[in-house]
């Protein structure tokens, strides 16, 4: 289970930049999470 939680922190960041109005941030830190949860996938 090493690096769980990476994806978690950038979800959790998604999530708190679209609560803020902060759409932009919000779409990058989705798309980190999205591949680092991939990447997790392949391990």
């Amino acid at each position: 289970m090493q690096g769980r939680g990476r994806f978690l922190a950038a979800h959790h960041l998604a999530v708190l930049h679209e609560q803020m109005g902060r759409v932009e941030q919000a779409r990058e830190y989705q798309q980190l999470a999205r591949a680092l949860r991939e990447g997790q996938g392949q391990r």
